[in-house]
């Protein structure tokens, strides 16, 4: 079998193609491989009629125990890895920063803009993204129970992250005033 046989059979799975089955699941079995009777049950369902509702429902409530459990852990990981990217980036932006003085050459400082350009910058605009709608999303008690942020150290994280969107929406905001203050005084 060629490549593009394995692909075809994959492409008409995705569509959930009903036409002649027999040739489909002895050729383009993806699940052949497995040999269990649980995936022939389900491929054998994919084939026939795509998607059917008995297998989506199967489908989903075997995984309704690992969403509940992602729920739970979403918020804090976001929170938490938006507070670790901050952190990174300024940090970085200062040992970017700390060896520049006046006596530096232009290419080492042009190569200390690249680094605050390529690094510092995705790492904080990262941490932006992440921070601002997470913390506003946070200011409703239902969200912080329902996401188990409770207890001294989250809440902590969540003022201390709170005060840093803070001052990106702080940063932001000047940015844009200055962009268009230079377009008015053209």
């Amino acid at each position: 079998m060629s490549f593009n046989f394995y692909l075809h059979g994959y492409l008409s799975l995705a569509a959930g193609l009903s036409a002649d089955t027999s040739v489909r699941r002895r050729e383009y079995s993806p699940c052949s491989l497995c040999g269990s009777v649980r995936a022939a049950e389900a491929r054998s369902r994919i084939y026939t009629w795509g998607f059917t509702r008995k297998f989506d429902l199967i489908r989903l409530v075997s995984l309704s125990g690992i969403n509940r459990q992602l729920e739970k852990e979403f918020m804090r990981t976001i929170q938490f890895l938006g507070f670790i990217s901050t952190l990174a980036g300024l940090i970085s932006g200062y040992l970017l920063l700390a060896p520049v003085d006046s006596e530096t050459t232009a290419s080492a400082a042009s190569g200390v803009g690249f680094g605050l350009m390529f690094i510092v910058a995705p790492l904080l605009g990262c941490s932006a993204f992440l921070l601002i709608p997470s913390s506003i999303a946070l200011i409703s008690t239902r969200v912080r129970n329902a996401s188990y942020f409770t207890g001294k150290f989250w809440l902590g994280l969540w003022g201390t992250n709170t005060l840093i969107s803070l001052s990106y929406i702080f940063v932001m905001g000047y940015l844009i005033y200055v962009y268009f203050m230079q377009i008015e005084s053209i």
